[in-house]
């Protein structure tokens, strides 16, 4: 971040690696069962479900790879595919941060809830 009215930034987040290629790999089966349903079928409803399909996903992908938050001494940017946004610390009221305590009938535990 070159020109921040916040001051220099003491730390920077990107987008996660994991999660990048976890996304690629969905859009990669999800278009590719696309593209052999359209390329069975013969039909234009199909072949117009895989490109806008392709569309979104390639939209998306660019949007996560492309986000960044600084963190400032004295609040946080961010930066989208679509814009760029500073928040001065004194306008946030609430912080909220933790887990979340979800069970499901017993099955599926996931974590407590942290304040």
């Amino acid at each position: 971040m070159r020109y921040s009215i916040l001051g220099p930034a003491k730390q920077t987040f990107g987008p996660s690696l994991r999660i990048s290629v976890i996304l690629m790999l969905l859009a990669f089966l999800l278009c590719g069962l696309a593209y052999a349903v359209a390329r069975d079928v013969h039909d234009r409803t199909a072949w117009v479900v895989f490109e806008a399909l392709t569309l979104f996903f390639c939209v998306y992908v660019a949007c996560h790879l492309t986000s960044r938050a600084w963190l400032h001494e004295t609040g946080i940017s961010y930066r989208r595919i679509f814009g760029y946004g500073e928040v001065r610390w004194e306008e946030i009221e609430w912080i909220y941060y933790g887990a979340v305590e979800l069970d499901v009938h017993g099955v599926l535990g996931l974590g407590k809830l942290e304040s």
